[in-house]
């Protein structure tokens, strides 16, 4: 699925997404600090509420009211890269 728009990123994500593209061979340690509360959030908030459940049987809606449960276990994994 292809989006009609182009969506917009923070300016520190813009600077490691231009250098992609300059760059194709360059190989980044980790982008895990990029992933944060908020960032997640909003993702979410862009997801349709009436797109498939995840493979853990959760939806869209059931997501956005269990937030604050899941997502700072979920960004400590990140972080750690477990």
């Amino acid at each position: 699925m292809q989006r009609e728009e182009t969506p917009t990123m923070a300016t520190g994500l813009e600077r490691i997404a231009a250098k992609a593209r300059c760059e194709p061979k360059l190989r980044f340690r980790s982008l895990a600090h990029h992933i944060t509360k908020e960032r997640v959030w909003e993702n979410l908030c862009e997801i349709p509420t009436d797109t498939a459940p995840g493979v853990d049987e959760q939806t869209v809606p059931e997501a956005k009211e269990s937030f604050e449960v899941w997502v700072e276990a979920m960004l400590q994994s990140v972080h750690r890269q477990g």
